[in-house]
């Protein structure tokens, strides 16, 4: 048993040394790095890629030993934007040449980690040299345009334009020709202009071109510009010729006698215009054409259809002189139509149209028809009377401005102008007042709308009360 007990002391002896042999053979390889890594910032101090490379042979559990580790990450941190710091020192004064260097430094620069970047004690000035690098281009482009002859140089010119207009606020302001380049333009602008000539509808490419070279103008290049005026008046007259061109064009759809065609073609050429600025001639073709269709249908015995289509021009056009005409052509197709019961929207008086107001009865929720009266609260000599058959909805437009009073007369059969409806006629007036006010600014005229949706209740509308047939 002694012998046993002395056997097994020996072993374990055996083994620490073993370990401890281990040990101090790992320990020194953790002290040459750590000793390498001591000698940086010294005379003696070995080169940092070979320190480097003796670390990342260590094992795990040996660099996590190394104690001065931090001392490496910061000298190659510095090392590599020292090397940066001097790639911008090199770039020197800015030139054509320089931009592949500039580019260089920039990529370098951002391959850097953070703590090395705020190491770079020249990143100003490598910006600084970026933004000269890229006004130089610019400068270079104007220097280039051939300025004696303006006509070939529309490119050249929008192109020194075009990278300028993509530069930096910061790099605009290195570009030290920029004037150069502003009367450049103008000259261009000018001459574009100068070459329209007589303008008719083949002269619209020319003009439309001339006028996105002068919207790329700085306000600089504007006030050098000299023909301005005469590319307005060359806008104003291609709208003239178009607008004669299109006159020709309804006229000859006329002749076709395709009128839909005509109204739709006249109304989609002027749709985002003022009809006040159309041709008045093309304007008067368009509601001629509404004439003649109404008078087609009133031939194929379809007069409520058109009364419709005589109704819908003078909605459309109330404001403009030509749509006497049509106002005209309802009259006499209204006389036609059998005196029975009007049609829904027929207006059998009105002294007070030459306005813009428009106004809306909504009779549908109810079984009997409805004289409406619409007068003047001031002068009881303007007003109008419109008919709207049950159950239907009936408009009238161009109301003269003013403040009317809203009344209503109503009964099962309708006997005429004078009788109304016999002894059944009931009559009311509206509550509240409508006011109809025209207005404008300089780009569109402003005016009032109203709809009135009739319901009765306990023999009287909504929102009225009963009145004397007499004062209806």
């Amino acid at each position: 048993m002694k012998e046993k007990k002395i056997f097994k002391i020996v072993m374990i002896a055996v083994l620490c040394l073993f370990c401890l042999g281990l040990a101090g053979c790992t320990s020194r390889e953790v002290k040459n790095v750590e000793s390498a890594i001591n000698s940086i910032g010294t005379e003696n101090q070995a080169d940092l890629s070979d320190i480097r490379a003796m670390y990342d042979a260590l094992a795990d559990d040996e660099k996590e030993q190394i104690e001065n580790y931090s001392v490496l990450i910061a000298a190659e941190n510095q090392h590599a934007a020292t090397e940066v710091d001097d790639m911008i020192k090199s770039i020197g004064r800015i030139t054509a040449e320089s931009e592949k260097i500039i580019l260089a430094a920039r990529s370098a620069y951002d391959a850097l980690n953070d703590e090395s970047k705020a190491l770079v004690g020249s990143y100003d000035t490598l910006t600084e040299a970026e933004l000269q690098c890229e006004a130089l281009k610019v400068e270079k482009y104007i220097s280039e345009i051939n300025i004696e002859n303006i006509a070939e140089s529309g490119d050249a010119i929008m192109k020194a334009k075009a990278t300028y207009d993509s530069l930096s606020d910061e790099s605009k302001g290195y570009v030290t020709n920029l004037e150069d380049l502003d009367r450049l333009h103008a000259k261009y602008v000018d001459y574009l202009i100068s070459s329209i000539g007589t303008v008719s509808v083949d002269s619209e490419d020319s003009i439309v071109f001339a006028r996105k070279a002068y919207e790329k103008l700085s306000q600089n290049g504007k006030d050098f510009l000299s023909s301005y005026d005469l590319l307005i008046s060359s806008e104003e007259l291609l709208v003239n010729a178009k607008d004669q061109e299109q006159y020709k064009a309804i006229q000859a759809l006329l002749n076709q006698k395709d009128y839909d065609k005509a109204i739709s073609s006249a109304e989609e050429y002027y749709e985002d215009r003022d009809p006040r600025e159309v041709d008045p001639n093309l304007i008067q073709a368009c509601i001629h054409s509404y004439v003649l269709k109404a008078q087609e249908q009133s031939g194929s015995d379809q007069k409520e259809a058109a009364l419709q289509t005589l109704q819908g021009c003078i909605d459309k056009y109330s404001e403009m002189n030509q749509v006497s005409e049509a106002e005209n052509a309802l009259k006499n197709l209204e006389n036609q139509i059998s005196k029975g019961e009007p049609r829904t929207g027929a207006v059998l008086t009105n002294t007070c149209k030459g306005g813009s107001g428009k106004l809306t009865i909504d009779n549908t929720l109810n079984n009997e028809p409805v004289l409406i009266k619409l007068e003047n609260s001031f002068d009881d000599q303007q007003y109008l009377i419109m008919y709207i058959r049950a159950n239907s909805t009936g408009k009238v437009s161009g109301i003269n401005n003013g403040n009317y009073i809203l009344k209503e007369a109503t009964g099962k059969q309708w006997y005429g102008n004078v009788e109304m409806f016999g002894f059944d006629t009931s009559c009311s007036e509206t509550t509240e007042t409508l006011d109809f006010e025209t207005s404008s600014d300089s780009m569109y005229i402003y005016f009032s709308t109203y709809t009135v949706t009739l319901f009765k209740f306990d023999n009287t509308y909504m929102g009225a009360s009963e009145i004397d047939r007499n004062d209806f």
